[in-house]
């Protein structure tokens, strides 16, 4: 029982001897070249694949070239969009002062792009990217496109500052428009945002919601602000001061000054 195993062992390796022995000299006589050829070319497109899974082509599969194609698509489609809204701001822009000038013929509209605001909050100004060389002059009035903004503070040659209406050191010559009574308009601190009109006569009843423009009279305009520019509306009651013995008027701005983009700085004419 035990000798079966190791005599079929022997015949097997002996078998593998003389194969061995055949294949040794069938290739000596080149005779194996037919086999070997024909084993080369199955092989060798399996070969091929796989080296080339192991080292891609230096010009990239063609995923990755449609990818790429993908990626220069959607930038070329960002950058057209970016310029399109930018001319799509200018036209509105241009639009805003083509209105206004209908309006107002009396004054030259300059369009300023606002580049920054006051960083350390002390005072509440903007800068604006146009200056000496467009004409610019300290204390002309600044529109947002037609509402008073402010006035120019400080002229460079290509930048301006612009003293905010709402800032207490801004003073300018108003009046109720409805009853033509007239007084400054100065910026106020902790009023959330309001303007305060004084040295209003005390027999004067302003309406609620009345506006309040830049003055037309010789006695409170202010040197180069046009006349009849709308600054706010009449809030609240009005109240009388006890040591001038004028009235004192509550006003909420018109302009919305905290999302300035573009102001316009009227140039009166003549």
């Amino acid at each position: 029982m035990t000798n079966v195993p190791t005599r079929r062992f022997v015949s097997l390796v002996l078998i593998f001897i003389v194969i061995s022995a055949i294949f040794l000299v069938l290739d000596r006589r080149s005779l194996l070249d037919p086999i070997r050829d024909g084993l080369g070319e199955v092989l060798a497109p399996i070969a091929s694949t796989f080296e080339g899974v192991a080292q891609p082509s230096v010009g990239g599969s063609d995923l990755e070239v449609a990818y790429a194609t993908v990626v220069a698509d959607r930038n070329r489609a960002v950058a057209e969009n970016a310029r399109l809204k930018a001319e799509v701001e200018e036209l509105k822009v241009l639009r805003e002062q083509v209105r206004v000038e209908q309006l107002r013929s009396d004054i030259t509209y300059v369009p300023a792009r606002v580049t920054g605001q006051d960083p350390t909050g002390s005072q509440q100004f903007i800068t604006v990217n146009k200056g000496s060389a467009d004409g610019l002059r300290q204390g002309m009035a600044v529109v947002s496109p037609d509402m008073f903004v402010g006035q120019i503070t400080e002229v460079q040659e290509h930048q301006s500052r612009v003293l905010l209406v709402t800032d207490p050191a801004l003073a300018v010559g108003a009046m109720l428009y409805d009853a033509r009574a007239d007084g400054v308009v100065y910026g106020t601190r902790g009023s959330g945002g309001l303007l305060i009109m004084q040295h209003v006569d005390k027999d004067v009843v302003p309406g609620e919601l009345e506006w309040v423009v830049t003055s037309d009279v010789a006695a409170s305009e202010t040197a180069q602000v046009p006349s009849n520019i709308p600054i706010g509306v009449v809030v609240g009651e009005p109240a009388l001061n006890a040591q001038s013995d004028q009235l004192e008027i509550m006003v909420q701005p018109a302009a919305d000054l905290e999302n300035l983009n573009t102001v316009w700085i009227a140039v009166p004419n003549g």
